[in-house]
C-alpha cells in the first residue's frame, strides 16, 4: 500500500473544501431564485383571489338586488290598489240592553225537627 503524505492529505482536503463551497454557494443561488419564483408566484395568486373575489361580491350584490326589484314589481301587480268596499271592516256598536230584575228563586225550607 502506498503511504500518504500530509501534503497529498491537505491537498485533497482543501480540494473537497473547494468543492463543497462551490456547491454550497450554488444551492444557496438556486434556492434563492427558487424562493423569488414562488414569492411572485404566490403575489399573482393572491391577486387572482382578490379579482375573483370582487367579482363573486359583485354578481351577488347584482342578484340580490335583481330579486329584490322582481319581487317588488309582481308584488305591486298582484296586490290590489284599493281594497273593496265590502272588504272594509264595519265598526261593532254594542248597546247596553236593560235587563228587568227579577227576585231571586225561592228555596224550599225543610222544616223538620
Amino acid at each position: 500500500m502506498t503511504e500518504i503524505n500530509r501534503e497529498e492529505v491537505h491537498a485533497r482536503l482543501e480540494a473537497t473544501e473547494a468543492r463543497v463551497a462551490t456547491a454550497v454557494t450554488d444551492m444557496r443561488a438556486d434556492l434563492k431564485t427558487g424562493l423569488s419564483e414562488i414569492r411572485t408566484d404566490m403575489e399573482k395568486m393572491r391577486a387572482d383571489i382578490h379579482q375573483m373575489f370582487s367579482a363573486q361580491t359583485k354578481w351577488i350584490v347584482i342578484i340580490v338586488f335583481g330579486a329584490l326589484a322582481t319581487a317588488g314589481t309582481i308584488w305591486s301587480f298582484l296586490k290590489p290598489s284599493n281594497p273593496m268596499p265590502s272588504m272594509q271592516s264595519v265598526p261593532f256598536v254594542i248597546y247596553a240592553q236593560p235587563f228587568p230584575a227579577q227576585a231571586p228563586p225561592a228555596v224550599a225550607s225543610d222544616s223538620r225537627p
